[in-house]
């Protein structure tokens, strides 16, 4: 499904998307396995003009390519993902031809946008191609900015990190559900806005990492400046904890001088599936994380077994 150049208040909503194998592969970006961008497009593709789109309740799985990518062309100013809403979403088995990929994916270089990615569900984003393991679940690059990761569950694997913001300013992670299972991705990578001028500011101020969960199969975690970052993000009361194994990682790392300020480190009470109890500490001050909404994919979908170990999706979820 793909669209651009003027296509605004687009609402797509309740579909399947599977089986995109396609794309010639060039060398770029990080030195890695990457398509031409024309060629490596996923389940829901707007490049142009996307503003207010809603991309609500789908399933997409099975693409060498991105699940949901919105990209307003690739010369500042030109385009606008103002008001992009993605959410109720079920994404898995994507990237799997591509490194620099994301499951989910936003890119907004006039940085004046916003990207909303909410209540999506994401197995094996980015599963990693030809040994390089680069990518990530949720992705907002090229100073996509004043945006929101919230209510998400990640889960198998999704490539160096689960969240990569790339340069951008005001974005808040919060309220998510990361299993790092034993593949230990980052939780979080930033990346300074190298050749993209982030419209308003180059110095990635007021970015908030709160109330989160980490759960692993043993270790992992921690936040990955992949260069200096100018402004440090605010990170306090993410909960750590691991199901097998070393606690996450809560501190910095690289470009990312600061650790979590209050690192928790209590059991979510998952049960198969990320039901949450409804005794969870989880809901508890300082965490607070709403309640997963559930119900990803259009209505009755059932999301299949499979999936990489350990991961707690493994059974038929939803």
């Amino acid at each position: 499904c793909i669209a651009a150049n003027g296509a605004s208040h687009i609402a797509i909503v309740q579909n399947l998307f599977h089986d995109g194998y396609y794309g010639g592969r060039t060398t770029s970006g990080w030195s890695q396995p990457e398509g031409p961008p024309e060629s490596n497009e996923g389940g829901i593709n707007c490049e142009g003009t996307c503003p207010y789109w809603s991309i609500l309740n789908n399933a997409i799985h099975d693409f060498a390519g991105f699940g949901i990518d919105v990209v307003p062309g690739q010369v500042v100013g030109d385009g606008s993902i103002l008001g992009l809403l993605v959410s109720g979403n079920v994404v898995y088995n994507t990237c799997t031809g591509f490194a620099d990929c994301g499951a989910v994916y936003c890119e907004d270089q006039a940085g004046g946008g916003t990207c909303t990615f909410a209540n999506n569900f994401v197995r094996d984003g980015n599963p990693g191609f030809a040994g390089y393991d680069g990518g990530s679940a949720y992705y907002l690059d090229g100073c996509a900015s004043n945006s929101t990761v919230s209510g998400n569950v990640a889960t198998g694997r999704n490539g160096s990190m689960i969240v990569l913001v790339h340069g951008g300013y005001d974005d808040t992670i919060s309220g998510n559900l990361f299993d790092l299972a034993t593949t230990l991705p980052y939780a979080v990578a930033l990346q300074t806005n190298g050749s993209f001028i982030c419209a308003g500011s180059n110095d990635m101020h007021g970015n908030v990492i709160a109330g989160n969960a980490l759960v692993s199969g043993g270790g992992g975690g921690g936040y990955w400046g992949i260069d200096a970052i100018p402004t440090q993000p605010a990170i306090r009361n993410n909960d750590y904890f691991a199901y097998a194994g070393s606690v996450p990682s809560h501190t910095g790392i690289n470009g990312v001088t600061v650790s979590d300020t209050d690192p928790l480190n209590v059991d979510p009470a998952l049960s198969l599936c990320y039901q949450v109890a409804p005794s969870s500490p989880f809901y508890a001050v300082p965490i607070v994380l709403p309640p997963l909404v559930m119900g990803w994919g259009p209505p009755g979908y059932i999301i299949p077994n499979g999936g990489t170990p350990p991961s707690y999706s493994s059974p038929t979820c939803n």
